[in-house]
């Protein structure tokens, strides 16, 4: 038993249409998740580089930097997984 939403169209201009929309769809969705990647991976070498940094003189500013930076990081890595389970 297939969904109302399953059923593709007879017509080939409509099949056409539908398929440049699923295009333009995952294009989006790839955009998305490059763009999150590249901010998962900018946000672990910050990550790393106020690890290095802790014992400066701002150690405290860094620490809470670093904790800020942490959580970031956390909702982009699960915002990422969210759209590439959709």
């Amino acid at each position: 038993m297939s969904d109302a939403s399953d059923r593709l169209p007879d017509d080939v201009d409509a099949l056409k249409a539908a398929l440049l929309t699923e295009r333009a769809t995952r294009r989006d969705l790839e955009a998305r998740i490059a763009g999150a990647e590249a901010m998962v991976a900018h946000l672990k070498l910050l990550i790393a580089k106020f690890k290095r940094d802790r014992f400066d003189a701002s150690a405290e500013r860094s620490r809470k930097l670093l904790d800020q930076l942490e959580m970031q990081l956390e909702e982009v890595e699960t915002a990422a997984a969210e759209d590439g389970a959709a």
